[in-house]
């Protein structure tokens, strides 16, 4: 499923950067994700109630990332593109931020 997925990506976005062409650990690039989970963060802090169990925090966690909003997905998106075009240009060195 992996190789279908970036095959499909390769194919229909033509700024895509191969796997094999990221650094094996950049921590340039870790701002995206970091950008998603700390929405998600803030909203779980707002949980008037918190899960008791495992089960119940993965099923809060999915239902908190379906309701992130598409622009913050979008905008992380869009801001990993740019680091990991920046990362590629400094030849997988240290790159300032890019926002």
């Amino acid at each position: 499923m992996a190789r279908q997925t970036q095959e499909w990506v390769k194919v229909n976005c033509t700024d895509f950067i191969a796997k094999d062409q990221w650094p094996s650990n950049s921590p340039d690039l870790n701002h995206s994700t970091t950008m998603c989970g700390g929405a998600m963060l803030q909203t779980f802090q707002k949980l008037q109630s918190k899960p008791k169990t495992i089960s119940g925090l993965r099923s809060t966690l999915q239902q908190i990332w379906e309701d992130l909003s598409q622009t913050t997905i979008n905008k992380a998106i869009n801001d990993f593109r740019k680091r990991l075009n920046a990362c590629v240009s400094a030849d997988g060195e240290h790159f300032e931020h890019i926002m």
